[in-house]
């Protein structure tokens, strides 16, 4: 009888002792590699800002606030802030959890981020033709990107060109993957 309780002794200090290192190793992550939790604020298609923290959407390329796009009419229209407008109206008021997935070049945290009813932000954006899939994780949201494309929503429903492009024509990087749809403006 003594060794059972010896051994629950041990479990229990076993348990106490990992518990404990858990919340010490949570609590000494990186800053920008913890999640995001509260209100965030949609700075354009594809990134929060989530208190002090700008964070970028992992998955999913919005067009750029200045990008200009083709309506099914050929009217050109302000693609990139309908795009930011669309997030915006996604997330506020609600509180959003953002997960890290990883760090950018610039330092800025990739998230995966849902809203307070579970609907995931990134998928949603790309289903809404509000974004693309980013052309460096073809894999993530292509269902989405799919069903939007088919449906001819948002940017889908027109002519646009893919904000990976837009940037590099705007920064006259160009590139031979990149053939010019629209002009940029």
């Amino acid at each position: 009888m003594a060794s059972l309780y010896r051994y629950a002794a041990i479990a229990i200090a076993t348990v106490i002792f990992l518990t404990t290192i858990g919340f010490l190793v949570v609590g000494s992550q990186p800053r920008e590699l913890q999640d995001l939790i509260g209100p965030a604020v949609a700075m354009d298609g594809d990134d929060l800002l989530l208190g002090d923290v700008d964070a970028r959407l992992f998955g999913v390329d919005a067009p750029e606030s200045d990008q200009w796009c083709e309506d099914a009419g050929g009217q050109k229209y302000q693609c990139g802030e309908v795009s930011r407008k669309i997030l915006a109206d996604l997330v506020d008021g609600r509180l959003v959890t953002c997960k890290t997935v990883g760090k950018r070049s610039d330092g800025r945290p990739w998230v995966v981020c849902y809203i307070e009813d579970g609907t995931l932000v990134n998928a949603e954006l790309v289903h809404a033709g509000a974004a693309v899939v980013y052309h460096r994780t073809p894999n993530v949201y292509a269902l989405e990107e799919r069903e939007a494309k088919a449906e001819m929503r948002g940017i889908w429903a027109g002519r646009f060109d893919p904000p990976h492009c837009f940037r590099r024509w705007k920064d006259k990087r160009l590139s031979a993957s990149c053939a010019p749809r629209l002009s940029v403006n």
